[in-house]
């Protein structure tokens, strides 16, 4: 089975998830959505393309807004948390955190309704294409337990405060 063959179903398997969920899905402000893409273009060059198997060209507004909905829809864990707001040296109000089994991550108001942002998941922050960790050909029972130890740190750290973990897929 090939990778783009394999993502494409799982993208209409996510796309039917989406159509039977019982809530309306979030959205994005048009204004938040073309600086959350164009944030991803500058400083993440190729991972979402890399992610979605798109080659020649770079990912469109659509295609990231699609891929925040399908981690939505196909997320692995759910929680609740305030993270650090750096630059205030505060936090952020509380939002909800949705991470697929790619570490995907769209972050939503804590009441669902709209998306903070979406990015995907770089534990040693080296880029471009995902950096060594977790890294390609990582198990999903790797990445799912590398986030939840990520997680665990964070909070720790006091990156996350009040954290409340929804759902966490426990292998």
């Amino acid at each position: 089975m090939n990778y783009a063959g394999s993502r494409a179903r799982a993208a209409l398997r996510d796309h039917t998830r989406l159509a039977n969920m019982s809530t309306v899905p979030p959205s994005w402000s048009h204004r938040n959505l073309a600086r959350h893409h164009a944030q991803r273009l500058r400083d993440n060059p190729g991972c979402f393309e890399d992610l979605l198997g798109i080659n020649g060209r770079t990912m469109t507004a659509e295609e990231y807004r699609d891929q925040s909905l399908r981690t939505v829809a196909a997320s692995w864990c759910e929680y609740e948390a305030q993270g650090r707001d750096f630059q205030r040296g505060t936090y952020f109000d509380v939002r909800a955190y949705h991470v697929d089994d790619d570490l995907v991550v769209s972050i939503t108001d804590q009441s669902r309704s709209q998306f903070v942002t979406c990015f995907h998941e770089h534990f040693d922050d080296r880029r471009p294409l995902h950096g060594g960790n977790p890294g390609r050909g990582v198990s999903v029972a790797q990445r799912r337990i590398r986030y939840q130890e990520d997680l665990r740190r964070k909070e720790k750290g006091r990156v996350l405060i009040n954290l409340k973990v929804i759902r966490d897929g426990q292998l």
